[in-house]
């Protein structure tokens, strides 16, 4: 069987975005993160951008500043009505040209590698997020901002549009105490990628702002929900973190196409500093801490013997449950006399029974008693696992377990506690 195919030979990646897993797309939600889908940006690579400007300017790639205002739209987001915080710092320092963010909690610097050699404008300048936003629609492949009478101004095509700029200091974009962090360890670029993806479904699911994180503890990366618990197991030994979803989508994006293998760590107080080739991303640690229940409790769980299901069935039947008009959202899982996955979908009118597609496994008995769980939660688990056809899943007393490979997620019983 095909690593793409589920165990009745469909293909899982012609099968429809409303079968999948419940999740959120993280690079689909960051690319409608800035731009109006009636106001696409223009795609002319063609564009013979060999002009010669008179004036002191740079040249930059669009797609690699749209990458930055992707970042200054996530940073602004809750902020508040500061205007540095829907403020894009730039200049020019060396052959790069250096982009600058601020919400005052995050500050991001990012290196681009400018395009033209000469006659280069050096001033550091601010320009409106959603000013910039809005114009460079009309840019070519490449962004050039010049500076004629004191003035700013960014080619369009076909033209030239003014820029208005704005009065915030670097100082003020730039933040302080960098120079006290210490060394606190580093992050492998490709892993910690993989998991800001798979783990966001389920982190930006939680019910408090608090709660909306994933984590790094040890080896691995956790992400909590009410009464589940995903789990990214690593080779590498990290340095104990927590991410808010701002943080996890800026990380994310300059994460992306990231060449060096680690990404390194630095703490000052509860400031956290990461610094890759090419940028430097500052952020606060939080005070909220999972319950350990939740974290402990997964390996007792994924300890029990498992069968394989297909997630494609586990998913159709768990978004009908959680959104079915009559349905009572609670689905009770127990093993059928021939170790396969069972359950039952209870309704305002009548319940109904399931065998699960999947697999047997005969050393799999019922249990005494069926366990419960909030079908909406488990779409929102399933999130973690949506590029897997496949899971082996555990059912115990105490919640529902599945895996694949280094990913596990668990979803308690309410016996365990109430999330605090």
């Amino acid at each position: 069987m095909s690593e793409h195919e589920a165990m009745d030979g469909t293909r899982f990646d012609n099968i429809m975005v409303e079968d999948a897993p419940m999740g959120i797309d993280l690079d689909l939600l960051l690319g409608d993160d800035i731009f109006n889908k009636e106001e696409p940006i223009l795609s002319i690579d063609d564009v013979d951008d060999k002009e010669v400007i008179e004036f002191p300017h740079f040249k930059v790639s669009t797609r690699r500043f749209m990458e930055v205002l992707k970042m200054s739209n996530v940073i602004c987001q809750g902020s508040g009505g500061d205007i540095e915080c829907k403020s894009i710092g730039i200049q020019v320092v060396g052959d790069k040209v250096v982009f600058y963010l601020t919400d005052f909690e995050m500050f991001v610097r990012k290196e681009v590698q400018v395009i033209n050699t000469e006659n280069m404008l050096t001033d550091f300048i601010v320009v409106n997020l959603p000013i910039i936003s809005r114009i460079i629609a009309a840019c070519s492949s490449v962004t050039t901002i010049f500076k004629k009478d004191n003035e700013y101004f960014l080619k369009v095509v076909g033209g030239d549009i003014h820029l208005e700029t704005l009065r915030v200091t670097k100082e003020q974009m730039e933040g302080k105490d960098f120079d006290k962090a210490k060394k606190y360890g580093k992050l492998p670029t490709r892993e910690l990628n993989e998991a800001l993806k798979a783990l966001f479904p389920l982190a930006s699911s939680a019910v408090t702002t608090a709660q909306r994180r994933i984590f790094i503890i040890g080896k691995e990366f956790f992400s909590v929900y009410v009464f589940c618990t995903a789990k990214i197991s690593t080779d590498f030994e990290m340095p104990e973190m927590d991410l808010s979803i701002k943080s996890l989508k800026i990380l994310y994006i300059l994460s992306l196409g990231y060449a060096l293998p680690e990404i390194s760590v630095q703490r000052y107080k509860n400031r956290i500093i990461l610094t890759g080739d090419g940028f430097m991303f500052s952020f606060l640690l939080s005070e909220y801490k999972p319950k350990i229940e939740y974290i402990n409790g997964i390996e007792s769980i994924m300890n029990n013997e498992s069968v394989n299901v297909d997630t494609i069935y586990l998913s159709k039947f768990a978004k009908i449950s959680s959104t079915l008009i009559y349905s009572t959202t609670r689905m009770d899982f127990n093993y059928n006399n021939d170790g396969r996955v069972e359950f039952v979908m209870r309704t305002k009118r009548n319940d109904s029974n399931i065998i699960l597609k999947g697999e047997s496994n005969p050393n799999l008995k019922p249990l005494e008693k069926s366990v419960g769980i909030q079908s909406n939660m488990l779409r929102s688990l399933l999130g973690v696992f949506s590029q897997m056809p496949t899971l082996k899943m555990r059912i115990t007393p105490d919640g529902i377990g599945i895996s694949n490979g280094n990913y596990e997620g668990v979803l308690y019983t309410e016996k365990i506690g109430t999330v605090e």
